[in-house]
Formats: structure tokens, sequence, C-alpha cells
């Protein structure tokens, strides 16, 4: 800004024309819009969603994001450890800002609340089993947690929750990965749940993968 005055002082002071003037103001506010673009994630990501889904024939490039999302998971040696980092790869892969993570506990075999991110308050179970999660073809996806059933739906919306993807290995529900809405307030698309739809597989081998080797060391 004071550069900007001195800018305009400078200018006056030496007679210039007012359309160096103006330029000069035009310069300084593209200048502050780029700076304040650079420093808005929401906006950031809503050009990269913009340019993924009118210039690219698919939204993700998968290649990338199974390296980046395998990288992340593969450095975490601990539960805790792997599910910090679950729920944020998977929000910033899609855009979200909220998720939560149940896993299976070992005594009943429940679901039992394990990590959130930015969520309201969660119940401490949640009802779910492998079935819940089939879709036409027979074969477990991501589904949305009003289409569960559970009687957990009510609260899990609340809470900001809208998707539930299983994490599925060997045929059996080790957890539930839940993903709040787009930060853009866009509707998933197929896409999206196909993407979850994977990367919960691999988030399931990872994660048995931590609870057999600390089961190991204990």
């Amino acid at each position: 800004l004071f550069l900007a005055g001195a800018a305009g002082w400078l200018l006056n002071a030496l007679g210039l024309p007012e359309a160096a003037l103006l330029g000069t103001l035009v310069v300084f506010v593209s200048v502050m819009g780029l700076a304040a673009l650079a420093l808005s994630d929401s906006l950031r990501w809503r050009i990269r969603r913009y340019i993924s889904t009118h210039f690219y024939a698919e939204k993700y490039d998968y290649r990338q994001q199974w390296r980046t999302f395998t990288a992340d998971l593969t450095a975490r040696i601990t539960l805790d450890g792997l599910a910090t980092q679950l729920l944020r790869s998977v929000t910033e892969t899609v855009g979200a800002r909220k998720a939560a993570l149940y896993l299976t506990d070992d005594t009943d075999g429940g679901l039992r609340l394990h990590t959130v991110l930015n969520t309201g308050p969660l119940p401490k179970s949640l009802e779910a089993v492998p079935e819940d999660f089939l879709g036409r073809q027979k074969v477990t996806e991501s589904r949305r947690v009003s289409d569960l059933g559970n009687g957990r739906a009510e609260q899990l919306m609340a809470a900001g929750l809208i998707l539930a993807v299983p994490l599925c290995t060997q045929g059996r529900l080790i957890g539930v990965l839940l993903v709040g809405a787009e930060r853009t307030e866009a509707s998933y698309t197929e896409e999206d749940f196909d993407l979850l739809t994977t990367l919960g597989e691999q988030a399931a081998s990872a994660t048995a993968t931590v609870q057999l080797s600390e089961r190991l060391a204990q």
C-alpha cells in the first residue's frame, strides 16, 4: 500500500498522464488478487477442480494418486499414525474437510471410533457389516451414509459426514472410513466413489498389516 501511494504521488509530481496511473493501479490490484489466490486453499481447489472437470477426460491422475497415497501410508508404522495420515490423505485427494475412522474391536468385533478430523460429535460405535456395502455387482464399494440404514445416519450426517468407505480385506470388514462434503459443495461423482473404493482397499491392507505388526510386537 505504501509503494502504491508513493507511485501515485510520483506520477502526480512528475505530471505523467492518468493512463500511466491507471496502469499502475491495475497492476497493483492484479498482484493483490494473485496473492489472495495463492494464499486461499479453497480458491486453489476450486480452480483445480474446474480445470480437471472441463479440460481433462478424467478428474484424477490415478497413477499419481495411487503412488502418493501408497507412499503416505507405508511410511507409518503405528496404527495411530496410520489412521491420522489416512484421513489427511483422503480428504486432500477428494477435497473434503471432514473425515472419521471406525476400526473393528478385536474383543467383540464391533466398530469403534478411532480417529476424527474436523467433525462434530460422533457415536462411539458404528453398526455396519460387509453386506451394507455390496453394490449391484455384488462387490464391496463406497456408499452414501444415508443409504446404509444402520440407524446412525442422522448422527453421522449431522457431524458433516456423507460418504462411507469400507475397509475390507479377505472378505472381512476391518473398518469404515467416513468422508465429509467436498469443500466446493459440488456433488461427488461415480469417479469419486470408484477412487474412494480403491483407496479403501489399499487402506484396509495397510491397516491390517500395522495391526498384525503391533500384535507381534506385543
